[in-house]
């Protein structure tokens, strides 16, 4: 089974394109756990109606607490072998999951991930998958994440990943912003096999005004040079024998150092 974690905060807008979509797929042997998230709208209301409407659904509400506490207690309440994210504000092709497990399975890995497309369409035509994909090796998936920053590679909700990969890594509380990368680098270094799948199955909304990534300041943007700080540690103190990753962190490093810096000159 996969479990899908969904975190929601103030979703009334855009929850039900969301859950529908990911309702809708091939693969049935699904959970769905929305973490509803402090919301002051009718998030609550429209997830409990779908919650007694499909069994597959389940709700869970939090104080509001941000993003990572949110997938935490997804992950905490998940019982399936597979674990996915999506974003409330997002969808998903009606193919994602069954393409995301079938290649897993022929591929023998235990981390895959897709492509996606992005925009403010709101029903966007998702081509048939074609199953083209490749295997990514560790030292290849952190240069993807760190120097090359390729979103693919940095957001955990294009992903389907073993429960065994995730095993006690959670999501940092302390951040919201660029909370992803730090998870995801702790389960790559876990996984025995990696594949890239070149279909987009994920639809990142950008018509969301009030999403982090939009509305984020320049306080909560410094949480790209924390987060990475952090994993600059990690690298040293849990992987001193690849030290090509601590390097790539380092790159990763300079380069949004250099960028925080031209801002605060042009401002």
């Amino acid at each position: 089974m996969i479990s899908v974690i969904i975190p929601v905060c103030n979703g009334e807008a855009f929850i039900r394109t969301c859950l529908d979509s990911v309702l809708r797929n091939t693969y049935r042997e699904l959970e769905l756990i929305v973490v509803e998230n402090g919301s002051t709208d009718a998030t609550s209301e429209i997830v409990r109606r779908y919650e007694a409407a499909d069994a597959r659904v389940r709700l869970i509400t939090a104080d509001r607490r941000g993003v990572s506490h949110a997938r935490n207690l997804g992950l905490e309440a998940a019982s399936g072998e597979w674990i996915a994210f999506a974003d409330a504000d997002d969808y998903v092709s009606p193919r994602i999951y069954e393409t995301l497990l079938q290649t897993a399975q022929r591929t023998e890995s235990d981390f895959v991930f897709c492509g996606f497309a992005q925009g403010c369409e709101t029903d966007y035509a998702f081509s048939a998958p074609t199953g083209e994909a490749s295997l990514c090796t560790t030292d290849a998936y952190y240069a993807g994440m760190y120097p090359d920053a390729l979103y693919a590679y940095n957001v955990v909700w294009n992903k389907l990943i073993r429960r065994g990969v995730i095993g006690d890594t959670r999501f940092d509380e302390a951040f919201s912003f660029a909370e992803d990368r730090g998870f995801i680098s702790r389960c790559v270094c876990r996984a025995a096999r990696i594949t890239r799948i070149e279909d987009k199955l994920y639809y990142y909304w950008r018509g969301n005004q009030d999403c982090i990534c939009l509305s984020a300041d320049q306080y909560e943007r410094m949480s790209l040079i924390h987060t990475l700080g952090k994993d600059q540690t990690y690298m040293d103190t849990e992987h001193p024998d690849h030290p090509l990753w601590s390097a790539y962190v380092s790159c990763s490093l300079l380069q949004n150092g250099s960028v925080r810096l031209r801002r605060a000159r042009e401002n």
